[in-house]
């Protein structure tokens, strides 16, 4: 029992001062911790002299319980102790602190949802248990369409609203043994073990994709919005995890390339496709500085005099390997990876500077470009260069 405590020992428990003299500290232990906090008590009264540090769940006065870490010292030949003597000290916010961080490391802050390195990690076990019975897996790679929209329009406060009413609309459509998870932005993952016939997996994609379909938020603010699926299937795709997640990803870009508010299996051409993209974004984003984006003049005709009054200047990009590259194949990748703004004024430059030439050599002619709608929202766009 205890013969002295000091004035703030009660009191980190809660209990008046005085309390607990006379009192068996272990009736406030947790009692799954009560036995091993007992025999560590009872060797130090036998005659053990190691110290010991001990971290337990301790009931404060109001029940509620907290974590102590308590270090005791024997100390029987001391004439002014002649006891054991125990030192507590409240680490309940500091395990708080170190368990959100650790639970940081694995879920989304906002969503509660998985993050990508424990969906990996199940992603992992499930091949393995497929593998050994004999079925399949898919995982989904899930996007909002136009999200940034919401942002942009209703502020991020109404996007982080829709990216947990969406985390739980997910939640809902699939199964227990199913694992949603956040990985960034609003792209979620879904995987999908023990799917007994590839099939299964799209009949999901479509339930999922009905669910997101209703309105959400109430009646008189409601906010439709609508997602895209890629998905990819063990064993048929790939066995590895990180594969998986890879061509999942793939398949939702062909979805959201080909039209939203859709799903898609994962298909080899279209991981061909994406390197091939990603190659020759790579390239575009050099084009310029390797001098090999060009303008072909196109002469423009007055059909009474039959003279040349000017010229269209389309760009064509003459590509190490590919040979000339049309505008129709390289404008919309521009457009689509933000390239469009060092294209554009690439071709305003050399137009402008072509444009000086002939008239230095007395033509009188004048030079068409085609611009796009991103250079009129610049900013910069009343410094381009001007004719």
């Amino acid at each position: 029992m205890t013969r002295f405590e000091s004035p703030a020992a009660a009191g980190v428990l809660g209990y008046p001062a005085g309390y607990l003299v006379g009192r068996n500290r272990l009736e406030t232990i947790h009692p799954r911790a009560a036995r091993d906090a007992r025999a560590a008590f009872r060797a130090r009264v036998a005659g053990d002299q190691r110290g010991f540090t001990a971290q337990y769940r301790v009931r404060r006065a109001n029940g509620a319980w907290t974590r102590l870490e308590v270090t005791g010292q024997n100390l029987p030949a001391d004439p002014r102790v002649r006891g054991v003597v125990l030192e507590s000290r409240d680490v309940s916010q500091a395990r708080g602190a170190a368990d959100y961080a650790r639970y940081l490391a694995t879920h989304d802050a906002l969503t509660g949802l998985p993050n990508r390195s424990p969906m990996l990690d199940r992603i992992g076990q499930a091949v393995a248990r497929a593998h050994r019975d004999h079925q399949h897996v898919a995982v989904m790679a899930i996007d909002i369409d136009w999200f940034r929209m919401v942002n942009e329009t209703r502020g991020h406060a109404a996007g982080d609203t829709l990216l947990r009413q969406v985390s739980e609309r997910l939640r809902q459509a699939t199964r227990d043994i199913d694992t949603v998870a956040r990985v960034s932005g609003d792209l979620f993952l879904v995987l999908l073990p023990a799917v007994e016939a590839p099939g299964l997996a799209g009949k999901v994609a479509e339930r999922i994709l009905a669910d997101l379909r209703r309105p959400f938020g109430a009646s008189d603010r409601e906010r439709h919005v609508s997602v895209s699926i890629g998905m990819s299937l063990y064993p048929q795709d790939a066995t590895g995890a990180e594969d998986l997640l890879e061509y999942a990803g793939a398949a939702l870009h062909a979805a959201k390339t080909e039209g939203t508010g859709d799903y898609r299996f994962f298909r080899p051409w279209i991981d061909r496709e994406i390197r091939e993209r990603m190659a020759l974004e790579g390239g575009l984003r050099r084009a310029a500085e390797r001098g090999e984006l060009v303008l072909h003049y196109q002469p423009k005709v007055d059909l009474a005099t039959h003279r040349v009054r000017g010229a269209e200047a389309p760009v064509r990009w003459r590509h190490p390997e590919l040979g000339l590259i049309q505008p129709s194949r390289c404008i919309p990748l521009a457009e689509e990876t933000g390239l469009i703004m060092l294209l554009g004024e690439w071709v305003l430059r050399a137009a402008c500077t072509q444009l000086r030439g002939w008239r230095d050599a007395g033509l009188d002619l004048n030079i068409s470009v085609n611009v796009s709608a991103r250079q009129f929202s610049r900013p910069s766009w009343s410094s381009a260069p001007s004719r």
